[in-house]
């Protein structure tokens, strides 16, 4: 059974996009639900400021993109909590998966250079615990 939760969420908090190689595929995904376990994913629509460096707009858009994820992460606890449930947060993680371009080539960013934390409230209580 299929259930959608596109009813639920914000139309402001946007989803993972995954564009095939050719461009004729394009899913738009805000995430998976399956018993207890959810993943959820957001894809940078970051316009790089072509004043700033290669550098501040790399940087620029790792926070651009946490700042969203963080977003949908807090969205659905809301919802979940006003729905009865409630999320254990030291039993969930979030990952930032970035590019890094150079002359070499590209490959995956690591996180002490781009460094992030997510914090959000869980239940009633309005004590920020850091998303490991």
């Amino acid at each position: 059974m299929f259930l959608s939760n596109s009813a639920a969420l914000d139309p402001a908090i946007s989803a993972a996009t995954f564009i095939s190689a050719c461009k004729s595929v394009v899913v738009h995904i805000t995430g998976v639900s399956f018993v207890d376990d959810t993943g959820l994913g957001v894809t940078s629509d970051y316009e790089w400021d072509d004043a700033k460096s290669k550098e501040d707009n790399a940087s620029d858009e790792g926070k651009h993109t946490v700042q969203k994820i963080h977003t949908l992460a807090q969205h659905w606890e809301r919802l979940i909590f006003a729905t009865g449930g409630s999320l254990n947060l030291q039993k969930g993680f979030w990952y930032l998966i970035a590019w890094k371009w150079s002359m070499n080539g590209v490959h995956l960013d690591s996180s002490t250079q781009s460094p992030a934390s997510i914090k959000l409230t869980s239940s009633n209580n309005n004590h920020q615990e850091t998303l490991p």
